[in-house]
């Protein structure tokens, strides 16, 4: 298996396990991020706009104008009545009073005269109103107590329930608040008002905030509906509540043809119109003193309840952490009217169930593909992604009120992805260490560096590509070698293989290998390259150019006294000089060698032309030989002249062999010397000698170095003595 193949096999295995492993801590120990899970609930609404607050709702305070001008806010009923009296006269749709006026002692507005008519003048307004609300209270940390209801208490109890999902009322088990004790409603005031339900405010445990509303509660076998519900109903044309019930949880609340989706437990999340004030709020003492106008409280929902300063009646809510209960009731009375709640029950567990098996499913099958893209680009689309999720899971909470899991999702999507790159990094890592190794004897380090950025271009296998391969040959070193101490032979070839790699790599050349004296070199690969051919012919050029610098620093190297055995002259380091042969044309490049050792190289017939053209510039007295593959790829960009035609051996084609002069806006080279030098070139193939010899003597004249101008004139001078026995295509064959 490669590498990358078990990198990807590996994420694969990390996101299954991330999905499983966050799946099952949010079913195993769900309440381990709630607080996280909440605290996003909270931002999300912070950062969304907030819902705006229904005109049909206003609350009539008993702020502190009120307390200062009619006194505390245990307000007797009496003065309660003119309250009621007051908002009949205006014309108040439905009233309701966030206060209980209870018959065995009330929680928030104590009567001040004891006995039992004191709630006489509110039963009478009660009564005449025929549209007012009240509330209850229960208490639910006590232990449940076996005394009866209050007298006619159950006749207030939720007269419909549905049970949903084969449910019976012997086999619903809904875990409802269970209450273990009520504060009811006096009896006289119980009688004559149109509804009452429970006040209850219950924060979450952990923080105290205040997020969900119990629409229901349990006490005694009987399910009692909350203030809110039947202030909605009342002011819906008396609609029927009815309660939904599963096997083992609420399905919601019915109320007319609006369904309401709770919680498990029967509980409302709220979606808060705002903070403190979002509700149009109006002062008690400005009732009272006739100074609303009648239009701001006609058909509507009045809520009366305290918002003086000092009243206990206040809660931290996610949006205001001293929000009034009224206020509180006002936002539930307007999600249930409008719909605008938000919701958290199994629906939206199940959702974030099949977010994180999607994420697990997802992951698998696009990380894996996206390795190819980096470290760097892998941790931008990974930010990518966990914006998107961000982005997703906000529009879900503002468009459909759905309040899907946030915390356990992003943990999850965080940890695939962390583990995807970090298996990314050691995949990155070991593929980084496999091309430094396999490259960094060949190729610069910005090639390298070009291979690490791009590893797709990169292929180790065999493949088949236009490639330009270069041969560099010290001439007459051998002869110098022999006359010269091991150790200063080393140091010339050293310094000879140190030069020639640094032109190579400048040029971004792969160094093949070094053979004796010989270097070879090759453009194309492992990156592929159109200007292969121009770029190993500049670093021809370049080659050449620091041999001549190299061979004036050896020119004081010891040489050994000439052996007149030898009967040849001794090479010194003036004598020297190098030769370069290059070749272009299809190669195979890869990774060629045994079971125990290989090497990265090019095979193929223009590999051993590239070769023979180096030897060849000995016979010529030439520098830099290409074949015609190379001459046609960067003619635009050098000047060549043509050397010869030479037939390689085992080929019946002969092919055209070019010197490599210099570039095109290099100083104008000698034309008539070319001129000269390409007229005696033509005359020798047609074989008349003597005019190639004038040729190549006026090519002399015009350039005295010229070697291969030397070469001619002396064959032409000696075929014209002797002349061939047969036809030839040129000097010899390219063996």
């Amino acid at each position: 298996m490669t590498l990358r193949r078990r990198s990807a096999l590996l994420i694969r295995l990390i996101c299954a396990g991330t999905a499983v492993l966050w799946i099952l801590l949010v079913v195993v120990n769900p309440s381990l991020l709630e607080r996280f899970e909440l605290a996003a609930l909270d931002t999300e609404l912070h950062l969304a706009s907030a819902s705006r607050a229904s005109s049909d709702i206003v609350i009539v305070a008993l702020d502190e104008r009120a307390v200062h001008r009619y006194g505390p806010l245990r307000w007797p009923p009496a003065l309660m009545a003119e309250v009621l009296t007051a908002l009949d006269r205006v014309g108040a749709r439905v009233i309701a009073f966030d206060f209980v006026f209870s018959g065995d002692g009330d929680r928030r507005a104590q009567a001040a005269t004891p006995g039992p008519s004191r709630y006489l003048p509110l039963c009478e307004a009660v009564a005449r109103s025929g549209k007012v609300v009240l509330g209850t209270y229960f208490d639910f940390e006590s232990d449940p107590e076996d005394r009866p209801a209050p007298p006619d208490f159950r006749e207030h109890r939720a007269r419909s329930v549905r049970y949903l999902g084969g449910a019976t009322p012997a086999t619903a088990e809904a875990p409802v608040p269970l209450a273990s004790e009520v504060h009811p409603l006096a009896p006289e005031l119980a009688a004559v008002a149109h509804s009452f339900g429970h006040l209850n405010i219950v924060p979450s445990p952990g923080d105290g905030i205040m997020r969900w509303l119990p629409l229901v509660a349990r006490y005694q076998n009987d399910f009692y509906t909350d203030f809110d519900v039947e202030v909605a109903r009342t002011y819906l044309g008396n609609v029927r509540a009815e309660l939904l019930l599963g096997r083992r949880r609420v399905e919601g609340v019915q109320l007319g043809p609006r369904r309401i989706t709770t919680d498990e437990r029967g509980q409302l999340l709220i979606r808060f119109a705002g903070g403190r004030g979002s509700y149009t709020t109006l002062s008690a003492a400005d009732l009272l003193a006739a100074r609303i106008p009648p239009e701001q409280l006609r058909d509507r929902i009045v809520l009366v309840g305290s918002t003086a300063a000092g009243a206990a009646d206040v809660w931290a809510t996610p949006l205001d952490p001293l929000l009034p209960g009224v206020e509180i009731h006002a936002n539930a009375i307007d999600n249930l009217l409008h719909g605008n709640y938000l919701v958290r029950n199994w629906q939206t567990r199940l959702l974030t169930f099949v977010v994180l098996a999607l994420l697990g499913l997802g992951g698998g099958l696009v990380l894996p593909w996206a390795l190819g893209f980096g470290l760097r680009r892998l941790g931008a689309l990974a930010a990518a992604v966990v914006a998107a999720g961000l982005v997703g899971h906000y529009l879900l909470f503002t468009r459909t009120g759905y309040a899907v899991g946030l915390v356990s999702p992003l943990l999850a999507m965080v940890t695939l992805l962390g583990g995807t790159l970090v298996a990314s990094y050691f995949t990155e890592e070991k593929q980084r260490q496999q091309v430094e190794r396999s490259f960094e004897h060949y190729l610069d380090r910005s090639v390298i560096n070009e291979l690490l950025e791009r590893p797709e271009r990169l292929r180790l296998g065999g493949e088949r590509r236009e490639l330009s391969v270069l041969f560099c040959d010290i001439r007459n070193f051998t002869s110098l070698a022999e006359g010269l101490p091991p150790e200063a032979t080393v140091e010339m070839l050293n310094e000879f293989f140190t030069t020639m790699t640094g032109v190579i790599f400048s040029r971004r050349g792969l160094v093949d290998k070094f053979v004796g004296d010989q270097i070879m070199a090759v453009w194309g690969a492992p990156l592929e390259r159109a200007d292969h051919a121009a770029q190993a012919c500049a670093a021809a050029l370049e080659m050449t150019k620091a041999f001549g610098e190299l061979k004036a620093r050896w020119a004081n190297l010891p040489v050994c006294a000439w052996d007149p055995a030898r009967k040849e002259s001794q090479a010194g380091p003036t004598t020297i000089n190098c030769g370069v042969g290059i070749n272009s044309g299809p190669m195979v490049v890869g990774n060629i060698g045994s079971a125990r050792r290989i090497s990265y190289t090019v095979i193929g017939d223009h590999v051993n032309v590239a070769s023979r053209l180096e030897s060849l510039n000995k016979l010529y007295g030439t520098q830099i030989l290409v074949g015609p593959p190379t001459y046609v790829a960067a003619r635009e960009e050098f000047r060549f002249r043509e050397i010869d035609r030479l037939r390689v051996r085992g080929r019946t084609q002969a092919q055209v062999v070019y010197e490599l002069l210099g570039r095109n806006h290099t100083p104008a080279l000698d034309e008539d010397w070319l001129a000269a030098f390409a007229e005696g070139l033509e005359t020798y193939r047609q074989q008349d000698w003597a005019a190639a010899a004038r040729a190549f003597a006026a090519a002399l004249d015009r350039n005295p170095f010229d070697a291969c101008a030397k070469f001619y004139l002396s064959r032409a001078e000696h075929f014209a003595k002797n002349p061939p026995k047969e036809e030839r295509e040129g000097a010899l064959y390219l063996r």
